[in-house]
């Protein structure tokens, strides 16, 4: 992933290169050094200590460096929505299982 650069600020991405711009034709097979010519710097997203079954990165917080654009997520708990959301399908899960191994077992297998 890499993110375009002007001004000292993301006008876009993260995303992946394009294939070509107006003047070069294979530019997603340029060297970094290159791409930061034209403005290009890799993404690269830091890890958070995050439990999925109470929390969610909710964003992240891109901070631009000189070869790189690292970015930091913010971890937020989940709303009480969420947690309602996450045990129903949760719940789902358990018995589609639940039904799939009656049904094998009705069939003898």
């Amino acid at each position: 992933m890499y993110a375009k650069i002007e001004d000292g600020k993301i006008i876009a991405g993260p995303q992946a290169l394009p294939r070509s711009t107006k003047s070069i034709s294979g530019f997603n097979l340029q060297s970094d050094a290159k791409l930061k010519k034209h403005g290009w710097l890799p993404v690269v997203d830091l890890s958070a200590k995050c439990d999925p079954t109470k929390q969610k990165i909710s964003r992240w917080t891109p901070k631009i460096e000189a070869d790189q654009v690292v970015r930091t997520p913010i971890v937020s708990d989940l709303t009480t929505d969420e947690l309602v959301a996450l045990k129903k399908a949760e719940l789902i899960a358990v018995a589609d299982a639940d039904l799939e191994l009656q049904a094998i077992a009705a069939v003898g297998g």
